[in-house]
């Protein structure tokens, strides 16, 4: 009998890359190679968003094709996990790694540092040489982790002044950083459940 989607055993919405990176570690973990199908069986998300995740990670070395499984056309491929790390790496479709991830990593990480902060403040405070972060990135970053209820705002933006946001200290779930979706949502890989979505109001 085939085993049961994760989402449907949990109710948790698990998709976006870091819930994909997760499926296959615990795929590796417990029956060292992996299909597509097994890890977008543990997910709500469409397969062709899946299958563009794992052949970006082939490219970047992330993965490798072990062999065929032999499946209804005999060209399922099966993978196996070629550079373990804890992280979820975000490889571009040409293999090289984006920035983006990593600029979210440190602005969620400085935030929880600096506690209060406009969005220019968390830009200055959260780049580095490698990896500066653009202050329009970190408005929008704060904006969606104060909809997603991570961030208090202290004082609303006028004329003249920025909204001051707070660091909510019993929303931290994690050292991994919300992640802000295509579709209007705010993922949290630390739970693996979806935070906001715009349907819940803006």
């Amino acid at each position: 009998m085939p085993r049961r989607p994760v989402t449907e055993m949990t109710g948790q919405t698990l998709r976006g890359i870091d819930a994909y990176w997760s499926i296959i570690l615990d795929l590796h973990k417990t029956q060292g190679g992996f299909t597509l199908t097994e890890v977008e069986m543990r997910t709500n998300a469409l397969r062709a968003t899946v299958g563009d995740y794992i052949r970006r990670l082939v490219k970047a070395g992330y993965l490798e094709v072990a062999a065929s499984d032999g499946g209804e056309t005999g060209q399922a491929k099966v993978y196996v996990l070629a550079k373990p790390q804890s992280e979820a790496p975000r490889p571009r479709r040409d293999g090289t790694l984006a920035e983006q991830g990593r600029a979210r990593e440190q602005m969620w990480r400085t935030a929880r540092i600096i506690k209060e902060f406009t969005y220019r403040d968390l830009a200055i405070q959260a780049s580095t040489e490698e990896c500066p972060v653009a202050p329009i990135d970190a408005q929008d970053y704060c904006k969606h982790l104060a909809k997603a209820g991570y961030l208090a705002v202290r004082q609303e933006a006028r004329p003249g002044h920025l909204a001051i946001y707070r660091f909510l200290a019993t929303r931290y779930t994690g050292p991994k950083a919300p992640m802000v979706q295509r579709v209007k949502s705010v993922f949290d890989p630390n739970l693996n459940k979806v935070m906001w979505t715009a349907k819940e109001g803006t």
